[in-house]
């Protein structure tokens, strides 16, 4: 006994050291989960935030184009008047004054190339031969055909600044309007200093335009280290969240990238040890919320920063912005003179539209694209009086949505027309912008609810009507059994009585378990994805003989006839012969059910395609269930395999169910991979017709190597019950009432049997009991401690001749295939299910010690 108990101990002992590493792995598993998901976390921010600082650079490029936009406008005036090179200098000085007046320096200085002959606001002292036309700005302006060009950094060869140039092309042949730009009035990310946060800035050739909390420019190491973060952005080896770049300062860095529309490259970098703890000793979570407070930090700071801005900068960035790309089209309304400015339009209607014109044009030709139902509303709404009272009224921003003309279809847009003191006194914005896309969306989304809700409601009013019948049906046999058990103790000492109550008990039972078992099966078809089909070698002929055999006694007592015709010889397949007999059973149940005396039922079992190929390994197979019964209406036909419906009409009397059996057969055949056809007459009969692919194998006798099927056994039918004494038996349940339940029933079978409270002591019974000690274990699969399965498992790893061949048969409420195969998994031979029938434990035992 101490040895037993010593030899416990380190089991137990030895199970809490594996059960520690276990938690240890989970824990680190968990650890590296949560850095996985931190980092991928940070780098969606971290990508907003390079995105922030490249939107404010193109934002401050917007300024320049802006002024470039207005000094164009005047200029080309001018270029169509005729003006001479001293009046256009004269509008340059005034021009340079403004933006410098609205950049809050002096710095601007535009120059303009007309007729070929360069004109600044200041006169240039330089170079005379210096060739404009063989430069960058001007070459990228007349390529770019009036819209904003912006070339790299260069060093300018008067100043020796560097500086960047936009350009825009003028009317005239040749003519263009440019002015530089200092790089450092580009640059935002000055700000990306806090918490080792690093901004550099390159342009589209990759020339360094800004960098600020990398590191020291000075340092000898830097130039590699932007070499290597540039190799890395073009060959996308910085895209993943893991990957890093080491630093000048030899810290691992994060990198954040993105583009400006003027292919300049806006980098952020974080070090990646301030997103991550070293070590993990402390929870991720906790490194995650460091990382975010980080990044709201740095907002924070560019939010204050922001607010600083001179007014004038943040009068023109609200400009750009409103003026942005969000917009396909975008017009300068005077609501006084009542005419229009074009700033954008839309590549339809830009040739009508020109630079400019009367509002009654700017009409005229959005009636062309605008819907023609619509137009007159559109009209009233964004007259000119109608903008006016509504900035009276303080209404900043008005729109709504319309049908527009593209080409030969129409697509949704958006209007907007807003006012604003910034924009002008009489001045107003109207734009326009794509919005088909979500529009459509959001049309296709309403319908999806209104059709998900019109079914939601059918669905709900089926289950409604289908559990009013299922209370019903079970709260008949629920009321037979309590009342029956009442009157059975009542009629103590009348014995004809107690005997005839006893059998209407067990016809309850039996009724109340047929509607539980199609209740639990409906539950399966809710999660068909999960039901796992136990294929194993079967014979399709035995499996339907035993579909009839099992109803034929039934048949001969109603006085009807039942007959089985299948293919000469047998037709082994490997599929779930389980399933398979449930579909059987219920189609012959139902043959015979809703049939009346005198009626004929036929199974037949074959092929349903032609061999071409002999070699072919899967092949279509045919089963037929035909009677000449009751029959159905052509209505029910339509709705038979619905779950929540059942036909009652010209039923025989007495006949009950719930209506779950057709929609389970459907269910289980679908997920064979095969089809149900069903054809009836009313007063005829009906003829169901399975098709079911399966693969054809040889039989276990000549394959050799075929596993044997776990299933239920049958129960006997001839009444006789076999003898086992001498058999020494092992039960394993939890329950006292089931245990008594079984210990009678073995009793009956003169089985000698030791029962014990969960799997473990079973283990334990076994293992350090005699060798041989017991012919066979009957385990409960739901035990507290440690159930049925692992159980079994523990009790084949102990590795004797007797463990390793000891039948161990499940006994179990589960009866779906998942179940039958996790039990066979885990080393059982057998199993019965509950309620369990004397005839089938006697079966399962004698199959387990005879074959």
């Amino acid at each position: 006994m101490q040895t037993y108990d010593a030899h416990a101990r380190r089991v137990r002992l030895i199970a809490l050291a594996l059960a520690t590493v276990a938690f240890l792995g989970l824990i680190g598993w968990g650890t590296q989960l949560v850095r996985t998901q931190m980092l991928e976390n940070a780098q969606a921010l971290g990508t907003k935030l390079a995105r922030s600082y490249a939107d404010r650079e193109q934002a401050r490029l917007g300024i320049y184009e802006m002024f470039l936009g207005y000094g164009a406008s005047g200029l080309n005036d001018q270029i169509d008047n005729g003006a001479d090179e001293q009046t256009t200098q004269r509008f340059l000085a005034r021009f340079a004054s403004g933006i410098n007046t609205a950049l809050g320096n002096a710095t601007a200085d535009p120059y303009v190339v007309i007729g070929g002959r360069i004109v600044a606001a200041n006169p240039w002292v330089g170079d005379e031969s210096y060739d404009y036309r063989t430069t960058g700005w001007y070459r990228g302006a007349i390529e770019n055909e009036g819209k904003l060009a912006v070339t790299d950094a260069y060093t300018d060869a008067i100043t020796g600044e560097r500086i960047v140039t936009v350009s825009i092309a003028l009317h005239g042949e040749g003519n263009v309007l440019a002015f530089d730009i200092p790089v450092e009035d580009l640059s935002s990310g000055s700000d990306a200093k806090e918490d080792g946060v690093g901004y550099v800035l390159f342009d589209s050739s990759d020339n360094l335009l800004a960098c600020s909390g990398t590191a020291d420019t000075d340092d000898p190491r830097f130039d590699e280290f932007l070499e290597t973060l540039l190799i890395g952005v073009d060959e996308g080896t910085l895209e993943a969240s893991d990957a890093v770049i080491t630093g000048p300062d030899g810290n691992n860095l994060s990198v954040f990238y993105s583009h400006l529309d003027s292919g300049w490259l806006s980098v952020v970098t974080i070090p990646t040890s301030t997103l991550l703890i070293s070590g993990g000793v402390t929870p991720g979570f906790v490194a995650l919320a460091a990382f975010c407070l980080v990044l709201v930090g740095i907002a924070i700071i560019m939010l204050v920063r922001e607010r600083r801005s001179a007014r004038a900068i943040q009068e023109a960035s609200d400009t750009v912005r409103i003026l942005g790309n969000t917009y396909f089209a975008i017009y300068r309304i005077n609501y006084l003179t009542d005419t229009y400015t074009t700033i954008k339009s839309s590549s339809d209607t830009a040739q009508v539209m020109g630079s400019s014109g009367t509002y009654d044009h700017f009409m005229d030709v959005l009636r062309t694209v605008v819907e023609q139902s619509t137009f007159d509303q559109f009209a009233e709404n964004f007259s000119s009086e109608s903008i006016r009272k509504r900035e009276a009224e303080g209404v900043i921003e008005y729109g709504g949505r319309y049908l527009r003309r593209f080409g030969d279809e129409y697509r949704w847009v958006s209007v907007s027309s807003i006012t604003n003191d910034e924009i002008g006194n009489g001045e107003a914005i109207i734009c326009f912008r794509h919005v088909d896309g979500a529009m459509r969306e959001e049309m296709q989304r309403q319908e999806l609810l209104e059709s998900a809700l019109e079914t939601a409601h059918q669905a709900t009013r089926r289950q409604h009507i289908f559990f009013s019948n299922i209370s019903h049906d079970m709260r008949t046999p629920l009321n037979a059994i309590i009342n029956l058990t009442k009157m059975a103790r009542e009629s103590e000492g009348d014995t004809q009585k107690t005997d005839r109550y006893l059998g209407l008990l067990e016809e309850a039972g039996v009724q109340l378990e047929t509607l539980v078992n199609d209740v639990l099966d409906m539950s399966q078809i809710e999660y068909a994805e999960q039901t796992v089909l136990d294929l194993e070698p079967m014979d399709l002929t035995v499996c339907a003989a035993t579909a009839v055999d099992l109803v034929r006694a039934q048949a001969e007592r109603e006085g009807k006839h039942i007959e089985l015709t299948a293919c000469d010889g047998s037709l082994w397949v490997k599929g779930d012969e389980r399933r398979l007999g449930q579909i059987l059973n219920n189609l012959v149940s139902n043959a015979l059910k809703y049939s009346l005396e005198g009626a004929r039922v036929d199974v037949r079992v074959g092929y349903a395609d032609q061999l071409q190929d002999e070699g072919r390994k899967t092949r279509l197979f045919r089963i037929e269930v035909a009677d000449t019964g009751i029959g159905m209406t052509r209505e029910f036909l339509e709705r038979i395999f619905d779950p929540f419906a059942r036909e009652t009409m010209f039923a025989p009397s007495g006949v009950v169910g719930t209506g779950l059996g057709m929609p389970i057969v459907k269910s289980l055949v679908q997920q064979m991979g095969g089809e149900i056809t069903v054809q009836s007459e009313l007063g005829v009969g009906s003829t169901f017709t399975l098709t079911i692919p399966f693969e054809v194998v040889e039989a276990p006798h000549a394959a050799g190597d075929a596993a044997e099927p776990l299933s239920a056994p049958a129960s006997r039918d001839d009444g006789a019950l076999p003898s086992f004494k001498g058999k020494r038996v092992l039960v394993a349940e939890d329950n006292p009432t089931n245990l008594l339940i079984v210990e009678t029933l073995l009793g009956a079978l003169e089985v000698e049997v030791v029962s014990v409270a969960d799997g473990a002591q079973a283990v334990e019974a076994v293992e350090y009991g005699d060798p041989g000690a017991f012919d066979a274990v009957l385990m409960d699969m739901q035990m507290p401690v440690m159930d049925g399965c692992a159980a079994a498992r523990a009790i084949r790893a102990v590795g004797r001749e007797d463990t390793d061949s000891i039948p161990i048969i499940a006994v179990t409420a589960n009866a779906f295939a998942e179940d039958a195969a996790a039990a066979r998994s885990a080393g059982m031979t057998g199993y019965v299910t509950k309620p369990i029938d004397i005839g089938a434990l006697a079966a399962a035992l004698e199959t387990a010690w005879n074959g």
